[in-house]
C-alpha cells in the first residue's frame, strides 16, 4: 500500500497539469476506485468532473486516459461543482439544524460570520502563540469575507443570515491567510507597492544619513501570505470576552483531545451550522481543487476530500467546521464542497500559517 501510494503521489505531481486541462475537470486526488458505486482496495488517481459522459460522446482529445505511468489508473467521478460552503442560493431550501441560535458561551459548530456575509460555522477555539485571549478559528471567507474585510471588523454570532446584528458581536477579525485568485489584483498590488515604496523612502533615507541601522518596513498587519496554489482558507477572530466562547465542540460539548493530520480511510465527524452532526471518512488525499468563489476560481493543493456514510457530509453554512477523528482529535478545517464531496484544509497547514494552538496545549 505504501509503495502504491507513493507511486500515486508521484504520478499526481507529474500529471496534474495535463489532467486539469481536460474539459470539465474540477479536482484531482488519490483514493480508492469505485466499481458499481462500491469502494474497492485499488488505489488510483480520482478525476472529478462537472459531468461524467460516456467516452463515445467525447472527442478523442477530451477522453481522460484510463492508465498513467507506473501502472497507476484513473477513476472519473462526477461532483458537478466546487464552491465555498457559506449559506448560498444553492442551499437556501435546506432547513438548517438547531445550530443557528445565539449562544453565550458559544462552542464550536454554531453559526458565525463576518457582518457582510451570510453565515458559516465557528470551527474551534484556539490560542495564538503567547498572545492573551482566545481566538475563533474558521475560514477566511467566513470571518474575512474572502479577503475583503479589514482587520478589526466585527464577527457576529449567529451569522447575519441567522439574525446576527451589532448586538451579537462575539469578536473581531484578528488575522487571515490571503486567498490567491489567479489574474486578480495585479494592478491594485502594483499601485500599492509604488505607494508604500514612496512612503518608506523619506524615513529610510533619514535613518541612512544619521547612521541608524533600523529601516521602516511597511506591511499589512494580520494579513498572512501563502504560496500559490493555496493551502488554506483560514482566519481567526479575537473573542470579545472569554465568557463569550467555549473550547468544546457542538451541543454534546466534546473536549478536543489534540491535533492529528488525517490519512486516507480515516473515520471523521463534524458539527456544522447547517447539517449539524455528520459522520464519514477520508475519501481522497493530496487533493488539488478548483474552487469557485464567485469573484474568481482559487486553486488549492494538498487538501482532504471527505464523503459521508450516507447523504451529504456538509452543505452551505458548514464552512469553517472542525473535522474531528472518532477519538476527538482535530484533523482538518472544512471550507468547500460539491455533489457528495466535502473539502478540508489539513490541520497542520492551518496551524502553521496562523501560528495557533489548542487552548489546552
Amino acid at each position: 500500500m505504501d509503495d502504491k501510494l507513493r507511486a500515486c503521489k508521484h504520478q499526481l505531481a507529474k500529471q496534474r497539469e495535463r489532467l486539469m486541462k481536460y474539459p470539465g475537470v474540477l479536482q484531482l486526488g488519490i483514493g480508492r476506485r469505485r466499481r458499481g458505486g462500491e469502494l474497492t482496495d485499488e488505489l488510483c488517481i480520482i478525476v472529478s468532473v462537472k459531468e461524467k459522459l460516456p467516452s463515445s460522446g467525447l472527442s478523442p482529445q477530451a477522453v481522460i486516459p484510463r492508465e498513467l505511468e507506473e501502472g497507476i489508473t484513473t477513476d472519473v467521478q462526477q461532483i458537478r461543482y466546487l464552491e465555498p460552503l457559506t449559506v448560498s442560493n444553492r442551499t437556501l431550501a435546506i432547513t438548517p439544524a438547531a445550530l443557528t441560535s445565539r449562544q453565550r458561551p458559544c462552542p464550536g459548530g454554531y453559526s458565525v460570520g463576518h457582518r457582510l456575509i451570510t453565515a458559516g460555522t465557528f470551527g474551534i477555539l484556539v490560542r495564538r502563540g503567547t498572545a492573551p485571549g482566545f481566538y475563533i478559528c474558521s475560514n477566511n471567507h467566513v470571518l474575512a469575507n474572502s479577503n475583503e474585510a479589514a482587520i478589526g471588523d466585527w464577527v457576529l454570532q449567529p451569522g447575519p443570515y441567522d439574525g446576527g446584528q451589532d448586538g451579537d458581536r462575539i469578536g473581531s477579525l484578528s488575522a487571515y491567510v490571503q486567498i490567491n485568485f489567479p489574474g486578480q489584483g495585479k494592478d491594485k498590488k502594483k499601485t500599492a507597492a509604488i505607494f508604500w515604496t514612496a512612503a518608506k523612502w523619506v524615513p529610510n533615507q533619514i535613518s541612512k544619513l544619521t547612521g541608524c541601522p533600523n529601516r521602516l518596513v511597511v506591511q499589512a498587519e494580520g494579513i498572512i501570505q501563502q504560496p500559490a496554489p493555496n493551502l488554506v482558507d483560514a482566519a481567526i477572530a479575537l473573542a470579545a470576552s472569554e465568557s463569550f466562547v467555549d473550547p468544546r465542540i457542538g451541543p454534546p460539548l466534546l473536549v478536543v483531545e489534540g491535533i492529528r493530520d488525517l490519512a486516507l480511510g480515516d473515520r471523521v465527524k463534524k458539527w456544522g451550522r447547517t447539517t449539524s452532526f455528520t459522520e464519514g471518512y477520508v475519501d481522497q488525499v493530496s487533493v488539488v481543487s478548483n474552487v469557485d468563489y464567485g469573484k474568481g476560481v482559487a486553486v488549492f493543493e494538498d487538501q482532504i476530500a471527505i464523503r459521508a456514510d450516507s447523504g451529504e457530509f456538509s452543505a452551505g453554512g458548514d464552512s469553517g467546521s472542525a473535522i474531528l477523528t472518532t477519538d476527538n482529535y482535530w484533523g482538518g478545517l472544512l471550507f468547500a464542497g460539491g455533489e457528495g464531496v466535502t473539502i478540508a484544509n489539513r490541520v497542520s497547514h492551518v496551524l502553521s500559517f496562523l501560528g495557533i494552538r489548542l487552548p489546552t496545549e
